[in-house]
């Protein structure tokens, strides 16, 4: 599958995270973790301390 590259702020990804939590733990897990994870490598090679992204706002 291709991937894409998407421009999002840290309140649109905090939204994107705040209504897959309303899904079930088991559908979306995965794709929590994947885009933690893409953050925190964003944020670290920005320069920023890594931490919770949600903690942010």
């Amino acid at each position: 599958m291709k991937d894409f590259q998407l421009t999002l702020n840290i309140n649109e990804v905090n939204q994107i995270i705040k209504a897959l939590g309303h899904m079930p733990f088991n559908q979306v897990s995965d794709l929590i973790a994947k885009i933690h994870a893409q953050a925190q490598q964003q944020l670290v090679s920005n320069g920023h301390q890594p931490s919770n992204v949600e903690e942010t706002n």
